[in-house]
């Protein structure tokens, strides 16, 4: 051990000492964060003084995630003022010098890492008893009710939230607890939004947690979790009065909303019923669904010349935000990208692919490695936006920053403030041009809108290819779309929607083409009584002759027509979860053929559905009132 005394700067006009007792490597490395972190260092000559008096250690290399709680727990008791209270101020230089240490690959850390450390209420929740803990699909659901998650390894298109605050103990039933935590750990989705997706489903919990009285709610302690895991307490029984309660909540809200709220509650209850941890009646389940909502949204688009105007207008600005918007609108208006894609795209993004033009790299809604199409004229723009901006990413002070594209200047006086372009900045200064020109506000929406509704233009071509992508409502198999050109492509583009590959597969059956001469060709009505795979489709004979019933689309005597439809995705849902759940390898390529077989079956039906090919068929009208009557 030897003694070190360190200057640091207490204040803009005064300075004072550090007086350190350890070894030679660990008063190094105090030193050495003294002089390199910027700022003033009030309240850091008592932290550091007392750090290593309780748990010492003489190497950097024995510094691990044991040592970083042990010696916050011992500062949260006696790094205090003279008044009593917590120097707050010492224990941020303690986050910040653990900052350093990581950042310098110093010490031997599982859990305490970079992410956390950066996290700005990292402090104050460590002190309201959050425990860090790194998301990984591998770990169990945790144990402790207030946590720190930190999602960095997961697919996560929303790079920038890497640390969830998630209070657990908000619910006061221990059974409750569980099960909502169980549904957070577990459910399958993109864990960057599952929070804002909860606000929900916690007030529809709350509802039940706070009518289960005193001496029913389960104790949280850990006896009562292990019977839980265990299955060994009853399952929990849902019935219409919390879901009554919840639908007066949300009454005021527009139809949309309310379909989103419900829809939450819905996956949480699926979800659980599944694992046998929750009970409800279908008739009580239907109450969740009987909202009679919406949720199209605002489908007008902006005309060419509109855009035009408003993208002339922003380049007359002459300064760098309203380029960088202008840029954006560009790239909006002739591809799928989203505004926040674009705002997200990074220097090394696009690839020049041939004479036709570039492919950009980028997260998308779906998918954390999509790429996308770009002509010559829109992925000349991008590499002219790369260019320009190129001296942002050097001089931001911001690491996170270092590799996006759209950085502009937030501020006049400070060339140093660099700010991020977001997808909602793009399109309040969309509609504060558009109020300026006298047109319609309809922000980035009126962009995407005039994009998807010239998709049977795009690449200049007319034709059948413009027919498909005009007939098809997915939203997301229009975006796809955008990459096919003919016949052959689009059953490859719906195989590719429902994640099968279709390859040469056939159908047997007949795919009708006009229902009243598929009804009538038969001696016996079809009906209800000859329907088959779970809604699909008909028998045309009055005598199965395979006795498979899941064998029929294999058949000959197979026919669907386009009431049909509706059953498909739920048909194809279920071969997925067959597929999920196959205990062999030949059990499980079984079930990919006959998902793929299903697939072709929705791929005619829907080509057939808006005379595409079909040059004799004349009765579509009554066809959808016949679909309209059987939903």
């Amino acid at each position: 051990m030897s003694t070190m005394k360190i200057m640091f700067q207490k204040s803009k006009n005064s300075k004072g000492y550090i007086n350190v007792n350890y070894s030679d490597e660990i008063n190094n490395s105090i030193k050495m964060f003294i002089e390199n972190y910027p700022g003033t260092k009030i309240g850091y000559k008592q932290m550091f003084e007392m750090l290593f008096i309780k748990y010492y250690v003489d190497k950097l290399c024995d510094i691990d995630d044991n040592l970083f709680f042990k010696q916050f727990e011992f500062l949260k008791e006696n790094c205090l003022l003279r008044d009593g209270s917590l120097n707050l101020k010492g224990l941020n230089g303690f986050i910040k010098y653990y900052l350093f240490l990581v950042e310098n690959e110093y010490g031997d850390f599982n859990i305490i890492n970079s992410s956390f450390l950066s996290y700005k209420d990292f402090l104050k929740r460590l002190l309201d008893g959050y425990k860090p803990i790194i998301y990984s699909p591998y770990s169990k659901m945790p144990n402790e009710d207030k946590i720190l998650l930190d999602i960095s390894n997961t697919n996560s298109t929303n790079k920038k939230r890497n640390i969830l605050t998630i209070d657990f103990s908000i619910f006061k039933d221990g059974q409750i607890r569980y099960l909502y935590k169980d549904f957070f750990w577990n459910y399958p989705e993109e864990y960057s939004s599952k929070k804002s997706k909860d606000v929900w489903l916690i007030n529809f919990l709350k509802i039940i947690d706070k009518n289960i009285s005193a001496e029913s709610r389960y104790p949280t302690n850990k006896q009562t979790l292990e019977k839980l895991k265990n299955h060994q307490i009853s399952a929990l029984k849902i019935n219409h009065i919390p879901i009554n309660r919840f639908k007066e909540d949300i009454s005021d809200m527009k139809s949309s909303s309310q379909a989103t709220a419900l829809s939450r509650i819905r996956q949480f209850i699926d979800f659980e019923s599944k694992k046998g941890n929750v009970k409800i009646s279908e008739i009580i389940r239907k109450q969740i669904t009987s909202f009679d909502v919406t949720a199209e949204g605002d489908l007008r688009p902006y005309t060419y010349e509109e855009i035009e105007k408003i993208k002339e207008y922003l380049y007359k600005e002459n300064n760098l935000k309203s380029y960088l918007v202008g840029s954006i609108i560009e790239i909006l208006s002739t591809s799928a990208m989203r505004p926040a894609t674009i705002c997200n795209l990074t220097y090394n993004c696009i690839q020049n692919v041939n004479d036709e033009g570039y492919k950009v790299y980028a997260s998308s809604k779906r998918n954390t490695n999509d790429n996308y199409k770009l002509g010559k004229r829109t992925g000349k723009k991008l590499l002219e936006v790369i260019d320009k901006t190129s001296e942002l990413r050097k001089d931001t002070n911001n690491k996170n920053y270092k590799d996006y594209i759209f950085l502009y200047y937030s501020s006049k006086t400070n060339s140093k403030s660099i700010k991020k372009l977001s997808g909602v900045e793009v399109a309040l200064k969309i509609n504060e041009v558009a109020g300026i020109l006298n047109i319609n506000q309809l922000g980035t929406k009126g962009i995407r809108n005039y994009f998807y509704g010239n998709l049977n233009y795009f690449g200049s071509e007319e034709g059948e290819d413009s027919k498909i992508i005009n007939s098809l409502s997915k939203h997301s198999l229009n975006v796809h779309m955008r990459n096919y050109s003919d016949s052959k492509d689009f059953y490859d583009a719906c195989g590719d929607y429902f994640d099968i590959e279709i390859g040469d597969i056939t159908v047997p059956g007949t795919v009708a083409n006009d229902f009243n001469t598929f009804k009538n060709k038969y001696d016996y009505p079809l009906n209800n009584e000859n329907l088959v795979q779970n809604g699909c489709g008909y028998c045309s004979q009055s005598h199965c002759t395979t006795h498979v019933p899941i064998e029929c689309q294999s058949c000959k005597n197979y026919v669907t027509a386009f009431e049909n439809l509706p059953y498909y995705e739920n048909e194809i849902k279920k071969l997925d979860k067959e597929i999920d759940s196959a205990v062999s390898e030949h059990e499980k390529e079984f079930f990919i053929f006959k998902k793929a077989q299903c697939v072709r079956y929705w791929s005619e039906l829907e080509l057939n559905k808006k005379n595409i090919k079909k040059e004799n068929f004349e009765n579509v009208e009554n066809i959808e009132k016949i679909e309209k009557e059987r939903i």
